[in-house]
């Protein structure tokens, strides 16, 4: 259902290659690579990287639920997992509060900047 969801709101103009990666996902029940031989839970456990997670607390787009099984599989050695929201910050964050809400340019960006900074 979800699949059918993204092809039918998700999509202005999609290759065909990206149509049909996306349909053997579908008849597979799994993401894996173009060769088909790794899967992204895979490639997260080969990150040597520094990572930076962010959340919002009220983000129904992309929950923390669904963001912290990444986050825990990656292995970089250096990864940071940074929820936004009322208890920390005074205000809730939905999923475009993080990037363009009306808080982000003065809680958001100036962490991430940090973050960014201190791993460049």
């Amino acid at each position: 259902d979800l699949l059918r969801e993204r092809i039918r709101e998700g999509f202005d103009r999609t290759s065909l290659n990206v149509l049909r990666e996306m349909a053997i996902w579908a008849a597979e029940g799994r993401f894996t690579s173009d060769d088909r031989q790794m899967t992204p839970e895979a490639r997260l456990a080969q990150l040597d990287v520094p990572l930076l997670c962010v959340a919002g607390d009220k983000d129904s787009a992309v929950p923390l639920a669904s963001i912290e099984p990444g986050f825990h599989g990656a292995g970089s050695a250096d990864k940071t997992l940074r929820t936004y929201g009322r208890d920390t910050d005074g205000t809730h964050f939905g999923h475009c509060d993080l990037i363009c809400g009306k808080a982000a340019p003065s809680i958001v960006w100036p962490e991430v900047g940090d973050w960014i900074e201190a791993h460049a």
